[in-house]
């Protein structure tokens, strides 16, 4: 993801408002694959930006509190990554997850970057953890940039 010709890194980010990223993850192996897409994020931002990145565990999204504070601050980001197996057992609990956040965002840009692992089932494509990302991205009006390995 980088800042067209026309739009500086400044623009995307002014001066005193930091680039905030909101990462939720499933794993061990999910959050690498997210911290790794995180960090080529910021080096293409550059060393100019400041960037503020909360990092959530799918177990913690799982306690109450805690699930409203990663969404008061997902519902403010300006990138939020999920990182998640295709065949998640936690798959409700990242949609719920989503929509706690997708009601309260008052930001009018941004990006939901959607990076799930596994293979998706035919029949289960339109019920799918990665449709219903790409579907709350439209929903906020947010760029979507999905990745299925």
């Amino acid at each position: 993801m980088k800042a067209s010709s026309s739009q500086s890194n400044a623009e995307l980010c002014p001066k005193n408002s930091p680039f905030r990223v909101v990462i939720a993850y499933e794993d061990n192996v999910t959050n690498s694959t997210a911290m790794r897409t995180c960090d080529h994020v910021v080096r293409q931002l550059g060393s100019d930006v400041d960037v503020k990145k909360s990092v959530w565990s799918i177990d913690v999204l799982s306690t109450p509190g805690l699930k409203i504070k990663a969404a008061e601050q997902a519902a403010e980001a300006d990138m939020i990554i999920i990182a998640a197996h295709r065949q998640s057992p936690h798959s409700e609990q990242f949609r719920s997850w989503v929509d706690l956040w997708s009601g309260r965002r008052n930001n009018d840009s941004g990006a939901l970057v959607a990076l799930l692992d596994g293979q998706m089932e035919e029949e289960n494509k339109d019920l799918s953890l990665y449709a219903y990302m790409e579907g709350a991205a439209r929903e906020n009006q947010m760029e979507f940039f999905g990745r299925a390995t």
